[in-house]
């Protein structure tokens, strides 16, 4: 029996109870728990047996089959919820079996989050892959439900600093504040501050690296910088990426273009199918066996 079912039956024995069937109702005469249950672990040994492509289409299915037509949306409601905890919990299942020996890459989005971001996240839960976003602050502050959405779906918050200012023009007490600023956001999405940094423009030096040093932080830079920024064409960010992304790669992109969240989004089934697998920049350096240390510079996980 796969974990996927295990888990199911786990929690859908927690969640599922007659509490949510009113005997009186239409509902409870036609449906009642215990058919209910029955047709339950029926359609889950059929969910359990097809492609692993197909899940995604069948969870929904199920809700359906069981919940349709039915007037318990108290019931539909949680039957809904049991399903997304466990399709998260068999997708982070998936994950886990990258290996080291696989194709990698860690894909990158700096400047958001940005409007574009949800759409984004997506396709990236879509496809069941996994990137880095090098958050502002100053763009955190009023889209904190995203910044938890992006943690919460196994993605990587990192900082990009607080107002997109170039480093070494600022005094030590500025860069504290730049960091400390936006890591007051972070904190809010997933109870900690961000162990990654990124300096805007890629610009830093000794002092720089002294401070993220000081604030417990490693520095990412990237290996395949797509300038998308300067290319706002959705076919040349796409093209760019199927053709350059590399095994190892640290991408660079930014989610605050449009285009480049549709190009990259254009891009990703084909760079699913040349076999590459998707990973957070700290799950490529542990898996590539490289220690990611504080005031360090990193620029790829090629080893």
């Amino acid at each position: 029996m796969s974990i996927f079912l295990n888990s199911l039956l786990i929690i859908s024995s927690f969640n599922m109870n007659p509490d949510y069937l009113d005997s009186s109702s239409a509902y409870g005469n036609e449906y009642n728990f215990s058919n209910g249950y029955s047709l339950f672990i029926q359609s889950v040994n059929k969910l359990n047996s097809d492609s692993k492509n197909d899940k995604e289409n069948m969870l929904s299915k199920l809700c359906f089959e069981i919940c349709d037509n039915k007037d318990k949306n108290s019931f539909r409601n949680k039957f809904i919820d049991v399903f997304n905890k466990i399709n998260k919990i068999y997708r982070n299942a998936e994950h886990k079996k990258i290996k080291k020996t696989d194709k990698l890459v860690a894909i990158t989005f700096d400047d958001g989050p940005s409007e574009y971001t949800p759409k984004l996240l997506d396709a990236l839960k879509k496809y069941n892959v996994k990137a880095t976003f090098f958050v502002l602050g100053v763009r955190s502050a009023n889209k904190l439900n995203i910044l938890k959405r992006i943690n919460n779906e196994g993605h990587e918050l990192a900082s990009h600093t607080y107002n997109h200012y170039a480093l070494t023009n600022l005094s030590n007490s500025s860069i504290f504040r730049e960091i400390n600023n936006t890591d007051r956001y972070i904190i809010k999405a997933k109870k900690k501050p961000a162990f990654l940094v990124r300096p805007p423009y890629g610009d830093f030096n000794g002092r720089v690296r002294n401070i993220f040093y000081n604030k417990g932080k490693a520095c990412i830079m990237w290996s395949f910088d797509t300038r998308d920024w300067a290319n706002k064409n959705v076919s040349y960010v796409k093209n760019l990426l199927v053709d350059k992304t590399k095994d190892g790669d640290i991408v660079l992109l930014h989610d605050i273009h449009k285009t480049t969240v549709d190009g990259f989004i254009a891009a990703l089934p084909i760079l699913v199918k040349k076999g590459f697998k998707f990973v957070t920049v700290s799950e490529l350096m542990k898996l590539r066996e490289i220690k990611l240390e504080k005031g360090k510079v990193y620029s790829g996980g090629r080893k």
